[in-house]
Parts: C-alpha cells; sequence; structure tokens
C-alpha cells in the first residue's frame, strides 16, 4: 500500500500515512 502513497521512508502527503510509518 505504501507503494501507492510513496516510499514509507519518504514525508507522504497524507497525515495518516505518516502515523503508519511512524510505528
Amino acid at each position: 500500500m505504501d507503494g501507492i502513497f510513496g516510499s514509507s521512508r519518504s514525508t507522504g502527503p497524507s497525515p495518516v500515512m505518516d502515523g503508519k510509518k511512524s510505528n
């Protein structure tokens, strides 16, 4: 799923993804 929003390590535009990668 991360691939859709971009690399998980990257600061995605979606805050929700940010919380996910933070975990």
